[in-house]
């Protein structure tokens, strides 16, 4: 029974040895990270702005949401060289819900949901192209509906921009 007890005490002091003698993970390999408060920046650019949300962020840092500017849902797009950028409602009202990484021209593809104000309709899929170089919309529209449906709506996009 000695043995026995010796050889488990054996083992856990050997396993313990083990655990202990890994070596832990650099500190450069633990990614950096800051905290940016755009809704302030969205107030002083915008003063009718009262409300502000995030919904979505890049590998970049840049952020989609909402905004509720004079009342209205209105979407928007922040980057740290530009700012916070408001994008055209396409509607009545409107919401950014996702954006791809910059491509290699440093465009970013925003998606989301807009109110047409258009009898029949109360949903439409839309985008937005942002220029990072340039700091401005080079596009923005709807992207239509499936045969037979009225209404639309983006919720996420992919790095391929589909």
């Amino acid at each position: 029974m000695n043995n026995l007890r010796l050889s488990a005490i054996s083992a856990l002091v050997a396993l313990l040895t083990l655990s202990t003698t890994q070596s832990a993970p650099a500190l450069e390999t633990v990614p950096a990270y800051s905290v940016t408060e755009i809704g302030s920046q969205l107030i002083a650019a915008n003063p009718g702005t009262s409300y502000s949300v995030a919904l979505a962020v890049n590998e970049s840092g840049d952020v989609a949401g909402l905004a509720i500017v004079d009342g209205v849902q209105t979407p928007f797009l922040y980057t740290a060289e530009r700012g916070p950028i408001l994008l055209s409602r396409l509607g009545v009202a409107a919401q950014a819900v996702d954006l791809t990484d910059r491509d290699l021209d440093g465009n970013i593809l925003v998606v989301g949901t807009a109110a047409p104000g258009t009898p029949g309709r109360s949903a439409a899929a839309v985008i937005w192209i942002f220029s990072t170089a340039t700091g401005i919309v080079t596009e923005a529209r709807e992207i239509g509906t499936l045969t037979g449906f009225a209404n639309s709506a983006a919720t996420a996009v992919n790095n391929h921009w589909i």
